[in-house]
Order: structure tokens, then sequence, then C-alpha cells
């Protein structure tokens, strides 16, 4: 079973609140599965309404130390263009989109950002994010330009989750 992110949740205080939570996150955001690199059989699956991820944010990993995070969903593109698309990470990530591997970096480093500008239809596109945080702190994000408009993380109403 999926958990939702808890610090997504804590903002709603009843167990009704928290379920309509669950219910928006079963059709915004992505999948996130984070795994150990210690303990590689230790995994933690759950929805999250986007692609942003630093040490101190509320995933509450249950492990200290390496990790790996694959994030899995649709990218909704409201129109034709071309698009900025921007990985920052702290360590190793890649972006794909549709299959096609738009951004890697997968060297260890400390936060810097890689970019792309990608020609994008309308529509949904398949997307996928692999990211490794080798020691120290981790942080990641998944931002877009879209024509006209300044850089952002991509915002979870964009996104849809696998199913």
């Amino acid at each position: 079973a999926l958990a939702v992110v808890e610090g997504a949740a804590r903002r709603f205080q009843s167990s009704k609140d928290i379920e309509v939570r669950r219910a928006w996150l079963r059709e915004h955001g992505v999948t996130a599965r984070f795994s150990s690199a210690r303990h590689p059989k230790l995994t933690r699956p759950m929805l999250v309404p986007d692609v942003h991820l630093h040490r101190d944010s509320a995933w509450n990993l249950p492990w200290a130390g390496p990790f790996t995070a694959e994030y899995h969903g649709f990218l909704g593109v409201p129109a034709d263009g071309r698009y900025g698309l921007a990985l920052e990470s702290d360590d190793g990530a890649e972006l794909a989109i549709d299959t096609a591997i738009v951004l890697a970096d997968p060297a260890p480093h400390s936060i810097h950002r890689v970019e792309a500008d990608v020609a994008l239809t309308r529509g949904s596109h398949r997307l996928a994010v692999r990211y490794v945080n080798v020691n120290g702190g981790g942080y990641l994000a998944l931002l877009w330009k879209p024509p006209g408009l300044p850089w952002n993380v991509i915002p979870s109403a964009a996104l849809r989750p696998v199913e």
C-alpha cells in the first residue's frame, strides 16, 4: 500500500481531511519509492505532491544514510511548445520523459542545476526521475519553465501518479 506523505497530511486535522488529501493525491502528484542504500530490501513507497525533496522535509525516511528515490507519473503539458526542464540535486539525478533521458547528472556533488530545452506537445507525457543520495544532506527538485513563464517546481496539478 502507498503511504501519503506525512507532511502533506499534517495540514488536515481530521481523518476525513486526511482521506480527502489521499483522494486528491491519487489524481495529482507522483508515485515515489524511497530505498535505503545500506538495506536494499527496506523501501518506502508513497504518493507525493511533487518532485521536491530535502533531508529536512516531511518524508520521514525510516533510516539514516545513503538512499535512492524513484518518482514515476505523468506530466500534463497544457500547450505545444518549448519547455525548460531542470533538475537541482545534491548528488546524482536523472530525468526521463516518455522513456527518453532528457537530463542526466549521475556523479555525486553538492547542490547544482542542470537544464534542458525540450519540445513538448500538449497532453500527457510519462515522467521518471531517479535520484541517489550518497552521503550528507539530500536535495532534489524538478522544475519547469513553460513558454513565457518563470522557472518553478512543477506543480502537483500538472502531475498525475502511476496507478
